[in-house]
């Protein structure tokens, strides 16, 4: 139960930066351009919460549907204690481009979907933007860490972190940044250390890979973190469908 919790909570850091939600115990370009046009309607925390999908695909649990800001302040979105970010943009890169994200309106949902992979964890956030925000800026800030950063846990293990930038869904009147990311840490024969490694819900010489998109849409920014591209493309395109829906 321990490791569950403390796998959540990287998983869920991945809203202000990171994207590694690796769990042992798991079971089985871009099209970002200009900001797009400005609301069509006012965007209330009704409106923004009948954007989170309701279906999901089989075998997916979903553990809790919450303000953005009850998530902050109950600290969802933490980091676990003893697990840095280096540089720290690879933690930060979001809120460097939209603020503080217990400044804004909107709702996070999370849990876990059936798959083999070690990462089973997913959360979805859609957050009204105070000013239109450039995909590209966030996708700039997030490429800092495409190479050379690290993640250290409690400081006895370092692992190697990548952002990787993919070709996201093609989806009109909108902004999107797609990207895989990941941590690796090595093999090694000191037990100290991957028993450091196991606490925090990794594996010392596996890498554990996620996908992350952000979607911006008539004043409304989606955050999509999933096991695979191929569940992050199909909820971009579900949301991407409602979001015109409601706000046309």
């Amino acid at each position: 139960m321990v490791r569950k919790l403390v796998t959540t909570a990287a998983a869920l850091a991945a809203l202000a930066g990171l994207v590694t939600a690796c769990s042992t115990d798991s079971t089985t370009g871009g099209n970002a351009t200009a900001t797009s046009t400005t609301q069509s309607k006012t965007v209330t925390m009704d409106l923004l919460k009948s954007m989170i999908p309701a279906q999901q695909p089989d075998g997916t649990k979903v553990e809790r549907l919450i303000t953005v800001k009850e998530a902050m302040a109950e600290g969802v979105m933490d980091s676990p204690k003893g697990m840095v970010f280096k540089p720290e943009v690879c933690l930060t890169y979001l809120e460097d481009v939209i603020g503080p994200l217990d400044k804004l309106e909107g709702w996070l949902q999370y849990g876990t979907r059936r798959t083999t992979l070690m990462s089973n964890l997913f959360s979805t956030m859609v957050v009204k933007l105070p000013e239109a925000v450039s995909v590209e800026k966030i996708k700039a800030s997030a490429l800092r860490c495409a190479h050379g950063g690290e993640m250290v846990l409690a400081d006895k293990a370092i692992g190697e972190l990548t952002y990787t930038e993919r070709k996201p869904p093609a989806l009109a009147n909108a902004n999107s940044f797609a990207m895989n990311q990941g941590v690796a840490f090595p093999a090694t024969d000191d037990p100290a250390v991957k028993s450091t490694i196991e606490q925090f819900g990794f594996a010392a010489g596996d890498q554990c890979l996620t996908d992350s998109a952000y979607l911006e849409m008539n004043g409304v920014l989606i955050w999509s973190l999933e096991p695979e591209a191929s569940f992050t493309d199909q909820k971009l395109t579900q949301m991407h469908e409602t979001v015109a829906r409601v706000m046309g």
